[in-house]
């Protein structure tokens, strides 16, 4: 059965969405569908709601399946857009004010309070959507969409890519990057967004001791990356911070296999990439209790209460002063990356596109 699908994406496609195209069958004929750069200011907004549409509307062939890539873009689907439309939706961020970023979201301006109703109405207009884990499915299923519209597809992990590295690449890594030789890592992969509890990260980090650096892998996210820059100079531990911003993907691998721990703090997750990433390249995890991580990581890592600094210090000490525990960890956490290779994130894609081609009135 050939399937026509117009995937919508933004200016640079999400690795989720470069993962699935690489892996998709020929029977899939798909074309990408990118958005332009809008831009933040309120003229951009307010372009982006009507010029975005309306190129999508343009470019879509007759038949096509429109599969939306993020939530972030749900705005597109708009009730002149035709079925079927797909939808994933990695989490329902933009729809709590508790995770605003102040520094990017006013919903006192007119055109971002708009901005949240219309991606919140395309959650409506989406025909299927697919939900990266049960936890963003609960939360779909909670603001009141209905569960038979919701199928959980989890993201996946390549194990060709990620996998353990060798002490000459970790050696290269660390002196690529300027990470002091034989000095344990404590490592965050992510962004600098205010529910990534970055702060509470460099609290709990000053109370480790321990030699060890924290190497924080993210694009700058002002004011928060100065913000957090003020905060660890105040812990006196601005010498053993290290920020990456420009950190290549074939290097990924490597600062994970060097790394003695991968931390993240999030106050939420819709999946949480990076510890999968990080179990599949044999490295320890400790994540928080919070979203859907727990499910993620299984028994394969150490969880912590992120709204409590001293959970944090005590799960990033517990892993880097027990060697026996971080050997359990690696092995545990190999053995969990397993059970989400990207073939299976495939085939419950192609499910989906599959259910959506009938509302065409086509089958096999």
């Amino acid at each position: 059965m050939s399937i026509a699908v117009d995937l919508v994406t933004g200016p640079t496609p999400p690795s989720y969405t470069l993962e699935l195209l690489r892996r998709l069958p020929p029977e899939v004929d798909h074309q990408i569908l990118s958005s332009a750069s809008y831009g933040a200011s309120a003229i951009g907004i307010a372009y982006r709601l009507v010029n975005h549409p309306v190129r999508v509307w343009r470019s879509r062939r007759q038949g096509a399946i429109l599969h939306v890539d993020s939530q972030l873009l749900s705005y597109v689907l708009t009730p002149w857009i035709a079925p079927p439309r797909v939808l994933t939706v990695y989490d329902l961020v933009p729809f709590q004010r508790d995770f605003d970023d102040p520094s990017y979201v006013s919903r006192k301006s007119f055109w971002n309070s708009f901005f949240f109703k219309r991606l919140a109405h395309g959650l409506w207009e989406a025909d299927r959507i697919i939900a990266v884990s049960d936890y963003t499915r609960g939360e779909l299923v909670r603001v009141g969409i209905d569960a038979s519209r919701i199928s959980i597809i989890p993201m996946g992990v390549d194990t060709q890519r990620f996998h353990p590295s060798t002490a000459e690449e970790c050696a290269r890594i660390r002196a690529k990057y300027g990470i002091p030789p034989s000095r344990p890592i404590v490592l965050y992969v992510g962004t600098e967004h205010p529910r990534k509890n970055l702060d509470a990260l460099l609290r709990a980090f000053a109370q480790v001791t321990s030699s060890a650096v924290l190497v924080k892998v993210s694009v700058p996210r002002h004011p928060q990356h100065e913000i957090l820059e003020r905060l660890a100079r105040s812990l006196g531990v601005a010498s053993r911070v290290r920020s990456l911003e420009g950190v290549v993907g074939e290097d990924l691998p490597g600062l994970y296999g060097a790394a003695d721990v991968l931390v993240l703090p999030s106050l939420t997750e819709g999946f949480g990439l990076p510890p999968l990433e990080a179990m599949a390249c044999g490295t320890p995890v400790a994540v928080s209790n919070a979203g859907s991580l727990p499910d993620v990581v299984g028994n394969a890592g150490l969880l912590f209460d992120p709204r409590d600094v001293a959970s944090v210090a005590d799960a990033i000490q517990e892993v880097l002063s027990d060697s026996a525990l971080r050997d359990e960890l690696r092995v545990r956490g190999q053995s969990r990356a397993r059970q989400f290779p990207w073939e299976a994130t495939v085939q419950g894609v192609l499910h989906v596109y599959k259910a959506a081609k009938l509302m065409t009135g086509e089958s096999d």
